[in-house]
């Protein structure tokens, strides 16, 4: 097939503005502590894990096979296959607005930064848009070559994150009569097929990712706080003011077909569902990841006639997010000023040349084991060590699973990270959160006594 100058332009776009800039970012930024904590799903092979699904954790091996335990090494995979779902959207547009393309690729936050960092909403996103690719083939024809693409597509996108079943039933509230087709009764078939892994990890360990997420998290009562937040949030994430030319070109022009009105669905009836769910609970604003992908399949074309209008809206948002690109790359630079105790910088700078080492100084040779997930994944990641966490006082994760202190014995002399500031700790200013007190030495079985717990209780968590 020929490649039309178009494509051509698009092709070197797409590299010159985002694979080389969001490689070039990856090999240059420190890992943040949830990206550290997924590298150690990664080291950890499984069907599941405590939080989420394992595709984080395949792709961040993947890619440290070939670039070992570096920051590119855990970001590679996703980079490459951004990239590539970036080609998919652009041709479920029909390549009819280059220009519009990359305004809205570039004002939504969410895509840009889902580009950099490894993340299970990153691997959404990426996985959704592979799902939204084959669901418009089978629509066109539901063929088995069809059917089994697309039921292979929805288990890998439930292997990124459980919010892709969201995804599926925002679907078919699109298009019920997909229930009348035996072809979409194989497709549940045949999915089912493919998560049966993870399904049997579940059934194994007892539930404990559906218990973790329907009933662990804290829970909210209603809150004006918990609305503001959400709608603000989502205004940002969805492109500011793009976001308000969206609706109005939504209004103009009437859904077109099955696949169209499917895509509404999954946008406009996705933030009303959260909207609600917010009346509750406090909403993530990364829940809503998948939403930009499907604005831009939905809305490229339909703003065509609004060019300088686009153009207008977009400045703001592009301004911002070109900023915050620079910031990450000078985060360094930026980690000493103070933003409300919670300078987000710090999460990713200073860890691997200044605060990591004088933990190492301070501790010695003795094991170290951290009270939260984040410190004990953080200092993994960039020592030779690994380091357990024991969540005495904060939330379990994964590492409730793992039990590496198991291997530490009751009496051991132990090296411990924690947030609060016990008698006799010293303590590492971290300008992000709380900083990191260091109790040492200390041991398993003191540490029980100190939290009313016991020794068997702390390696069974």
């Amino acid at each position: 097939m020929k490649i039309s100058t178009t494509d051509k332009k698009f092709f070197w776009l797409l590299t010159a503005l985002i694979l080389i800039p969001n490689l070039l970012t990856s090999a240059l930024v420190e890992l943040s502590f949830d990206e550290a904590y997924y590298w150690l799903y990664s080291e950890n092979l499984a069907w599941g894990y405590f939080d989420h699904p394992p595709l984080v954790a395949l792709m961040i091996k993947l890619g440290t096979l070939v670039f070992g335990k570096t920051e590119l090494g855990v970001r590679f995979v996703a980079n490459i296959l951004m990239y590539v779902a970036a080609i998919l959207l652009w041709l479920m547009t029909e390549r009819k607005n280059l220009f519009g393309f990359f305004l809205l690729f570039f004002t939504m936050p969410l895509i840009q930064f889902s580009g950099i960092f490894s993340l299970p909403d990153s691997v959404l996103l990426i996985t959704s848009v592979f799902y939204f690719w084959f669901l418009k083939k089978f629509i066109e024809k539901d063929s088995w070559k069809n059917t089994i693409l697309l039921a292979f597509s929805i288990a890998v996108m439930f292997y990124a994150k459980y919010h892709g079943l969201l995804i599926v039933l925002l679907t078919i509230c699109g298009n019920p009569k997909f229930l009348l087709r035996r072809k979409f009764w194989a497709v549940a078939a045949l999915t089912t097929l493919f998560y049966l892994p993870h399904i049997f990890w579940q059934v194994n360990h007892d539930f404990v990712s559906f218990k973790f997420h329907l009933f662990g998290r804290k829970e909210k009562h209603f809150s004006f706080s918990n609305i503001s937040d959400y709608v603000g949030s989502q205004v940002a994430a969805m492109g500011l003011f793009n976001f308000f030319l969206i609706c109005y070109a939504m209004k103009k022009q009437a859904v077109r077909n099955t696949f169209e009105r499917i895509l509404v669905w999954n946008t406009f009836g996705f933030l009303l569902f959260l909207l609600l769910l917010s009346l509750r609970n406090q909403i993530e604003a990364n829940w809503t990841v998948t939403c930009s992908i499907v604005f831009i399949i939905l809305m490229v074309d339909r703003l065509k006639r609004y060019k300088p209008a686009l153009l207008f809206c977009s400045l703001p948002s592009l301004i911002l997010i070109l900023g915050m690109r620079g910031a990450i790359l000078s985060a360094e630079s930026l980690s000493h000023y103070r933003m409300d105790d919670e300078n987000r910088f710090n999460e990713i700078s200073k860890w691997k040349n200044e605060r990591i080492p004088e933990i190492i100084e301070v501790c010695g040779e003795l094991p170290i084991v951290a009270e939260n997930y984040q410190y004990a994944a953080k200092v993994s990641f960039y020592t030779d060590r690994i380091v357990p966490g024991l969540h005495l006082k904060s939330r379990t994760s994964q590492f409730g699973l793992w039990n590496f202190e198991k291997s530490l014995k009751p009496t051991e002399p132990v090296c411990l990270l924690t947030t609060k500031k016990l008698k006799g700790t010293y303590r590492i200013e971290t300008y992000f959160k709380d900083p990191i007190y260091i109790l040492k030495p200390t041991s398993l079985s003191h540490l029980a006594k100190r939290y009313k717990t016991t020794y068997q209780e702390i390696i069974s968590r």
